[in-house]
């Protein structure tokens, strides 16, 4: 840490007069703030999780994941694909994950089935979906992000 002393004018009211007073005060002040993130091109942080050279899950863990995470034991896989974050994301119209990078692998799987979104501000109703998708990071098998299918 960096120590400077700066001076500090007060000013007291006395009697309807005023009188300054100087006064050098010492100052604790840090070094300057960590710059921000770096970004790996024009938008994307190199904070974000991105592609790593490796193993993934296999599409049966994914879909496994999925229905765990979907919550109707009655549910059927429609399809599973491997895809980039990017890609699964805009293929369904979902909003952006921050922590992961657009070009992250990632499952994309989606069911059939009577799923509930229980998840919802306070005083809006429960809402009932037929068919839902799931992203689930690749390397890791966690699941990312759970939401309807457009148009069902």
């Amino acid at each position: 840490m960096q120590r400077r002393t700066v001076p500090v004018t007060t000013a007291f009211v006395i009697g309807g007069g005023f009188i300054l007073v100087m006064v050098a005060a010492a100052l604790a002040q840090s070094d300057p703030a960590e710059p921000p993130a770096p970004l790996l091109d024009d938008s994307v942080p190199a904070w974000q999780v991105h592609a790593e050279p490796g193993p993934v899950i296999d599409a049966a863990a994914a879909q496994d994941a999925a229905l765990r995470a979907g919550g109707d034991p009655d549910a059927v896989v429609m399809s599973t694909q491997l895809l980039t974050y990017e890609a699964a994301r805009v293929s369904v119209g979902s909003g952006n994950n921050l922590s992961l990078g657009p070009d992250r692998q990632v499952y994309l799987v989606t069911l059939r089935g009577d799923f509930i979104f229980r998840r919802h501000p306070p005083g809006l109703p429960d809402r009932n979906a037929g068919a839902i998708y799931v992203i689930v990071d690749a390397p890791t098998g966690e699941v990312m992000s759970v939401g309807e299918l457009p148009g069902d």
